[in-house]
């Protein structure tokens, strides 16, 4: 099970060097990973400020192997949601499709289709990345993964034209 907050709005503070920090209206996010249905192998991109977007906007694009029952029957499912503007658009292979190109580290490239848009992202990193502890089958809770909060991401998304090609522009940052 997976709890996400994507695309909120908080008050609140933060002391940081003995100095206190007030903030209304913060655009926020988090998650909390539960239970062992968690994936072998995984990615996840999420943003919620971009250069060049004007507006609200947050970014959750993910994707894995995962393990499917008891038996040794896995699948790699994959998702694109997008906030812009007080409207989610969804994709999702079960309503149209999702694919990626997904480097150990440093890359990440993925696009999706539904019935009215297509969208495309491309992530990059120069970082190391911080390693993080998450859950796996073997050994439990242990370093298996890398993180980072820096990094270029690029957004861009289209009406899709009746013959499926890119039209309109709706989002491009």
């Amino acid at each position: 099970m997976l709890v996400s907050v994507m695309c909120e709005y908080f008050p609140g503070w933060i002391e940081w060097d003995g100095e206190r920090f007030e903030f209304e209206n913060a655009p926020s996010y988090s998650e909390k990973n539960w239970g062992g249905g968690f994936p072998r192998k995984w990615y996840w991109i999420q943003c919620n400020a971009f250069s060049g977007i004007s507006g609200e906007v947050a970014l959750t694009a993910a994707g894995g192997l995962r393990k499917i029952g008891l038996g040794d029957t896995y699948e790699s499912p994959s998702l694109i949601g997008v906030h812009h503007e007080g409207k989610f658009y969804e994709f999702v292979p079960w309503t149209g499709t999702v694919s990626w190109d997904i480097a150990p580290w440093g890359h990440w490239r993925m696009s999706g289709e539904n019935k009215n848009h297509l969208v495309e992202i491309e992530a990059t990193t120069k970082e190391p990345g911080t390693a993080l502890r998450a859950p796996t089958m073997e050994a439990g809770l242990v370093p298996a993964c890398k993180d980072t909060c820096y990094g270029d991401l690029k957004l861009q998304m289209w009406e899709k034209k009746y013959d499926g090609s890119k039209g309109k522009v709706c989002i491009h940052g």
